[in-house]
């Protein structure tokens, strides 16, 4: 057997399934930049709830674009992501509506990226 013969009958029906994503960014009220610590700490807060709630992330760096009043706006942004099963995401997903509403809020944002299953929304 090579280690590459996944998934497993096992693996298939306990594996992750669903994947989702939170987009922290660097700025608030459209375009003004935050500090690095107030970066940092938004990130740690989205990967502690994530942990906390699903029991892992990975964290990815990246640069972000969007128009606003016709000018391209480039923001750096960590995407913090988590895998986890169908029955355990639906127990949990008002729960992260609800964080990210909050966040939204906090930090100054119109909206917030959440991809869930690669489909981004922009949640308000």
């Amino acid at each position: 057997m090579s280690w590459f013969d996944f998934p497993t009958k096992r693996q298939q029906n306990s594996a992750n399934k669903i994947h989702i994503v939170i987009y922290v960014p660097s700025t608030k009220q459209f375009s003004k930049p935050v500090t690095g610590r107030e970066f940092k700490k938004r990130i740690r807060e989205t990967a502690k709830f994530l942990n906390r709630t699903f029991g892992g992330t990975t964290r990815i760096s990246g640069i972000g674009s969007y128009t606003l009043n016709e000018k391209i706006i480039d923001e750096r942004v960590v995407k913090v992501e988590t895998f986890t099963k169908v029955k355990d995401y639906h127990k949990a997903d008002l729960k992260v509506k609800k964080f990210i509403q909050q966040k939204r809020r906090s930090w100054g944002q119109d909206s917030i990226g959440y991809e869930f299953e690669e489909t981004m929304h922009f949640v308000k």
